[in-house]
């Protein structure tokens, strides 16, 4: 899936389709996983940085977040770890 929110900022993200209508309603459109990341690579990429961000014991931080990309870090971090494998700290699978 992915997010858009200006003609030069979108962010791609992994979902089950269980999460589709529920990240539909958020203003993320389905694209497939494999044009949105080429790799396996990319999306443990993209789950450390989701999940460092959801780390961060912040609320500002969470929320600027959300208010930006329309879903919270740790919902996202979460699917992520279902795609790939479970994130540790530090970035590394």
């Amino acid at each position: 899936m992915v997010k858009q929110i200006s003609e030069m900022s979108q962010m791609p993200i992994v979902a089950s389709a269980e999460d589709v209508d529920a990240l539909e309603a958020k203003g993320f459109d389905v694209e497939s996983c494999d044009r949105a990341f080429e790799d396996l690579q990319k999306v443990e990429r993209w789950r450390d940085y989701v999940c460092q961000i959801a780390s961060v014991p912040n609320e500002k931080v969470q929320l600027k977040f959300e208010e930006k990309w329309g879903e919270r870090p740790a919902v996202l971090c979460a699917m992520a770890e279902l795609a790939s494998s479970p994130w540790k700290r530090g970035g590394q699978s």
